[in-house]
């Protein structure tokens, strides 16, 4: 009938709107198509279709409400923890230094914690904190940096500084996020994706995208969602943040989070930066008491 009709898409569009809605997303031709059909189809209906256009206006906002209060209510309070490198601080009890060999090329400054890294015969791997807790369910994480002098590498795909996100799953899925002076692009934001396969470790996924400025600050964000990784980057203390990525990876809780200076696995690259802000907003941090 054309009672039952005009439920039905009422039904789709409130889900279908009020989805958009939460997401943000644009509703030009949620509505109008399926209402507009209905109206086209008979004399009887056209009635109806206006009955349909309001009532779906009338319902979309409470949708959109109760989706939004929803995914509120299920998220919950978040745990948030925000640490300052400047004026030489260090929190020992949230971070840890990684590897243990990390220490000796830290000093901690006025104006951050500086990691340098020398021109020969230094660590091939990142090198710099961790957080002492494993971190579950949904988080953001926000980092802040300098880049005071990180050299072109002569070998290698490039050098700077990367958050690194390690699940201990099924598929041991670790994710890196980072500025660096490419070898032949110069400074690009990096994304990538290793997991297991059967004895190996392989690179699922890597990406770069074109960047300005060899020093200054750079400020990164991490959100997950779900399985949902997005991936934000901004140039300078107030540069608007740009979305760079979002990848699906994994829900599992995050056995490492790493904020280091990377030398793209060359021990002969000298890196010179400074951890400047860190914070973190999670669902839980395992084991954190403030």
């Amino acid at each position: 009938s054309a009672e039952a009709a005009v439920s039905a898409t009422l039904q789709q569009l409130t889900l279908q709107g009020a989805t958009a809605l939460a997401n943000k997303a644009v509703l030009t031709g949620i509505v109008s198509q399926s209402v507009l059909g209905l109206t086209g189809s008979s004399s009887v209906l056209a009635g109806w279709g206006v009955i349909a256009a309001v009532a779906a206006t009338l319902v979309l906002s409470a949708g959109t409400a109760y989706v939004v209060w929803n995914r509120t209510a299920s998220r919950g309070p978040m745990q948030t923890v925000t640490r300052s490198f400047r004026n030489g601080k260090f929190d020992n009890t949230f971070f840890r230094w990684t590897p243990s060999a990390a220490r000796q090329y830290g000093r901690f400054e006025e104006e951050g914690l500086r990691v340098s890294l020398p021109a020969q015969d230094g660590p091939a791997v990142p090198t710099g904190i961790a957080l002492r807790h494993p971190v579950r369910g949904d988080f953001e994480v926000e980092a802040t940096f300098e880049f005071l002098n990180v050299a072109l590498p002569d070998v290698g795909w490039g050098a700077g500084v990367t958050l690194y996100f390690f699940m201990d799953d099924e598929d041991r899925n670790g994710m890196w996020f980072g500025k660096m002076n490419e070898r032949v692009r110069g400074p690009v934001f990096v994304v990538g994706h290793r997991i297991d396969q059967g004895e190996e470790r392989i690179q699922n996924f890597a990406d770069a995208v074109t960047t300005v400025g060899e020093t200054g600050t750079v400020r990164l964000r991490v959100a997950r969602h779900g399985k949902s990784f997005s991936l934000y980057a901004a140039e300078g203390e107030t540069g608007e943040f740009q979305h760079v990525r979002t990848l699906e990876i994994s829900a599992e809780d995050v056995q490492i989070v790493r904020f280091a200076t990377d030398p793209g696995w060359n021990p002969n690259v000298q890196i010179d930066v400074r951890l400047l802000e860190f914070t973190i907003a999670a669902q839980e941090i395992v084991g954190y008491q403030p």
